[in-house]
């Protein structure tokens, strides 16, 4: 257990804390600051599992609040679609680009967030069929490839789902789904291994430890000022990693 993997550890408190509360940020978060750590490619299969086994928590504790229709109608499919595309383009992008790709989408969601939040329009309007459609497809596509289609996700499940408990339980199926299709296809690409598992097998208390702060913070904690918080953090994550 060296520096790097404690500080992997941290980072997974810190990222999975709060999706312990808001229903996202796991990923983007762990994803963002851990590859600065693991190449992308050794870290998700790390990472995924855990974030499948915190989603089932959540939808076993709270599987009344999930709105099944809007989930299996709306929102599923498109992602479906967008996930299938995003495992291919994977395959097939340099690492360095990876980075570059992400860096920039992390932070100008990150500042349009923080404006949204600033201007108290986070949740707005409806959209129309095709930009729901549009916005849940490029999610897909961007969870296939780092596995952190949440900002988009939140971008239309918030302007829908206005309950924050209902909120959070929804994504949590949604993630369940996604993420175990990953899962098989990293156990059929040998990136899921022994070594994988056995580092995961390491951060599953932290993991644990997470959802018990998390569910204390969903009630106690005000998500805005905790939001804005984890956008900046994000914002200054992604422009690292594009300057590094």
């Amino acid at each position: 257990m060296d520096n790097t993997f404690l500080l992997l550890a941290l980072i997974v408190l810190v990222s999975y804390t709060a999706h312990a509360l808001s229903g996202f940020g796991s990923m983007i978060i762990a994803v963002t600051l851990g590859m600065h750590l693991y190449p992308i490619a050794t870290l998700l299969p790390v990472l995924v599992p855990l974030d499948v086994l915190l989603n089932i928590y959540i939808v076993i504790r709270h599987h009344k609040q999930v709105e099944r229709d809007l989930l299996f109608r709306r929102i599923l499919p498109f992602m479906g679609i967008g996930l299938l595309a995003g495992i291919l383009l994977f395959n097939f992008l340099h690492s360095g680009i990876l980075k570059i790709i992400y860096g920039c989408f992390v932070a100008l969601v990150s500042v349009r967030e923080l404006y949204l939040l600033y201007m108290k329009k986070y949740v707005r309007g409806l959209l129309s069929q095709m930009e729901e459609a549009s916005w849940l497809m490029a999610a897909g596509i961007i969870h296939g490839i780092f596995v952190s289609g949440g900002p988009i996700v939140v971008y239309v499940a918030g302007r829908i789902i206005p309950q924050k408990t209902n909120f959070r339980s929804t994504l949590a199926v949604l993630w369940v789904v996604l993420n175990l299709v990953l899962t098989a296809f990293y156990i059929l690409t040998g990136k899921l291994n022994l070594s994988s598992l056995s580092l995961s097998a390491m951060l599953l208390p932290v993991v644990i430890l997470c959802i018990v702060l998390g569910e204390r913070l969903h009630n106690l904690v005000d998500e805005y000022k905790f939001r804005i918080i984890v956008f900046i953090l994000l914002f200054f994550a992604g422009i690292s990693l594009i300057i590094r």
